[in-house]
């Protein structure tokens, strides 16, 4: 009997320590590698775990890394187990997951610092880990270059960044393109900017990265694969299933490893873009690994080497307008633009509330504007009080709103306003001017105090004017029948008083049930999943049937996704379609809803890079009932 509850306790114990231990707040770190190439990136992941809510964690220390965050993901759960007297205990999991990729800045057994979170005033500190650099082995087989034909360009200037790739002729055979070569894998081309989603903040590129790829594909799927297309679904891009890419090549004699003159064929990747905005961007590094061509052995076979080499990375200085010529009124705007101003009201006495608008329209970005301080204009100052303005900007457009307030009267028109900005592609400064306007302001009225007091006069039987008396307003009232009731009534005062608290009640009511339900966010979230399912899906349909495949299909597979991201309170932008089905599968969906959903996704996918040959209207077809199916069920999940 001893024996069975020392055993009884023991397991207790320590089931009592496990679930201690689980609810306890912890930080787990992960490395994708323990090694790589310079060059090359690597997959970090933080993982906070039985924390409420948690803060993003603090990266410190990370001075020789490039840290690029890839998305979170919520680790909300519950799960029951049963202790040895058969009673439930439920165990709940709380926190979340922060993914990153780490470029490293140099080579050599790196110190990756442990991240830390605080969490109840108090700070918890992940473990430090380690990352070999490998530098890549000195040779002058395959050389890889990163440059760009401008390395100091004004927003919206097109420049263009080039991928070279030289390869060395093979001995003995110098006509043998040495990418035709290649049996079994191509070597892999690893562009750390595609795709779009990629590029640096504030680069756009003048065509989507399928689009770019597509003039370079190889038929005899020669060539290179970039960023191991051919392994990823994407690959339904081209529809091929080995993707090489294989540019019309060069043939370019420079330096060898030796310093003497050596043939090489070049291959070039060029692209074309622009930035919106002032700043310094980065590209690169880049990288290529792969088996080349190195000779031809006795019996006439190729022989080859495993290769990895790397480029440079260059800087784009993206610069402010020249300063020769720049006008006073210049505003830090960069395109081409028309302006308008609004002025209400024109009529006004002196010191009434004004507002002006001024509303710049055009082609070009507003990023980086600075806009005038009307009051340092002498003809606007002089006249009128100025306020800070606010500013709103939208696709195409600014609307910058001052407050004004007129100083003196008159009938002169309020003064057009010059502005001036930079045209990048005439490389020169523009300026534009609005129109006058024409306003009248009269003198605001003063009242004397005698005016204030007394009554004023005019048509009628004359009137006992208003005195003021020590004695009060009652002491000029010589009818005592003007005199209402003072007397008080307690039953009004009681029916006021419980009125009162009535209300009080109901409001105070009303403010617990409106805090109940706006306090559980993910709550909220799922209430209006259906309603912002169901907009996005009409902006999908309304796309596709206006011919725009691709950018419907990305708003049809965004309004699926989002629906299931808001009722499940996960993060959108990290969910995949295989996710999306799975956490379907999760709540009990049934299995010929999940099918059509799959199949309305890759359709989607298939659309969205090129290789859907139908009309893209044909996605629409069943998309608006297989929407309202998939709201049903999630609706008949949470109600059982």
């Amino acid at each position: 009997m001893t024996r069975t509850v020392l055993a009884f306790a023991v397991v207790f114990l320590a089931a009592g320590s496990v679930l201690a231990a689980s609810r306890a707040p912890s930080i787990e770190v992960e490395l994708g590698e323990e090694q790589i190439y310079e060059g090359q990136s690597v997959a970090y992941r933080v993982t906070l775990n039985n924390i409420e809510n948690p803060s993003p964690p603090e990266l410190k220390g990370f001075d020789d890394f490039e840290v690029t965050p890839r998305g979170e993901t919520s680790l909300n759960s519950s799960q029951i187990i049963f202790s040895f007297n058969g009673q439930p205990i439920e165990i709940r999991r709380s926190g979340r997951q922060y993914n990153y990729l780490l470029t490293p800045r140099k080579t050599g057994l790196l110190r990756i610092p442990g991240p830390t979170v605080t969490v109840d005033g108090k700070v918890l500190k992940g473990r430090e880990l380690t990352l070999r650099v490998r530098a890549a082995a000195e040779q002058d087989v395959v050389i890889l270059e990163l440059a760009a034909d401008r390395r100091a360009v004004q927003p919206l200037r097109p420049f263009t960044v080039t991928v070279s790739v030289l390869v060395k002729e093979i001995p003995s055979s110098p006509d043998i393109d040495p990418l035709t070569v290649q049996r079994g894998s191509l070597p892999v081309l690893s562009i750390p900017w595609i795709p779009d989603e990629r590029l640096p903040k504030g680069i756009t590129p003048a065509t989507g990265w399928h689009d770019w790829l597509r003039s370079m594909i190889s038929s005899e799927g020669s060539g290179v694969s970039i960023n191991r297309l051919a392994e990823q679904r994407f690959s339904l891009l081209f529809d091929s299933p080995t993707l090489g890419f294989h540019p019309t090549p060069k043939r370019v004699t420079r330096r060898d490893g030796k310093g003497a003159p050596a043939e090489y064929w070049r291959y070039d990747f060029p692209r074309k873009l622009a930035a919106t905005g002032l700043g310094r961007y980065s590209f690169g590094p880049v990288t290529l690994e792969g088996r080349f061509a190195t000779g031809i052995n006795d019996n006439g076979r190729l022989i080859g080497e495993r290769i990895y080499a790397v480029s440079k990375r260059i800087e784009i200085a993206v610069e402010d307008a020249p300063e020769q010529g720049r006008p006073e009124n210049y505003i830090r705007a960069f395109g081409r633009f028309q302006v308008r101003a609004e002025l209400a009201p024109r009529k006004a006495r002196t010191g009434d509330p004004m507002t002006l608008s001024l509303t710049l329209t055009g082609e070009g970005t507003f990023q980086d504007a600075v806009f005038p301080d009307l009051s340092r204009i002498p003809e606007i100052g002089g006249r009128f009080k100025v306020y800070e303005a606010t500013q709103e900007v939208k696709e195409g457009s600014c609307r910058l709103t001052y407050s004004l307030r007129p100083l003196r009267e008159g009938k002169e028109d309020f003064p057009p306003i010059a502005l001036s900005f930079y045209d990048p592609q005439a490389e020169r400064y523009e300026s534009v001017r609005t129109e006058p306007i024409p306003i009248e302001i009269t003198r605001a009225e003063r009242l004397s105090g005698e005016e204030i007091v007394s009554g004023g006069g005019g048509a009628g039987p004359p009137r006992m004017g208003i005195e003021a008396r020590r004695e009060g307003i009652f002491a000029n009232i010589t009818d005592p029948a003007a005199v209402r009731n003072e007397a008080v009534s307690a039953l009004g005062w009681f029916a006021g008083f419980a009125g009162a608290a009535g209300a009080y009640v109901v409001a105070l009511l009303m403010i617990i049930g409106v805090r109940r339900l706006t306090g559980d966010r993910a709550a909220m979230r799922r209430r209006s999943a259906p309603a912002r399912a169901r907009a996005r899906l009409r902006h999908a349909l309304a796309e596709l049937h206006a011919g725009k495949t691709r950018q419907g299909a990305d708003s049809l597979q965004d309004a699926l996704v989002g629906l299931v991201a808001d009722w499940a309170d996960l993060p959108e932008a990290s969910l995949t379609p295989k996710d999306v089905c799975r956490q379907l599968a999760a709540f009990g969906t049934d299995e010929p809803l999940l099918a059509d959903l799959a199949r309305l996704l890759e359709a989607c996918d298939a659309a969205r890079y090129g290789a859907f040959a139908q009309d893209g209207r044909s996605l629409a077809g069943d998309a608006e009932e297989l929407l309202g199916r998939l709201i049903a069920s999630l609706k008949n999940q949470r109600l059982r």
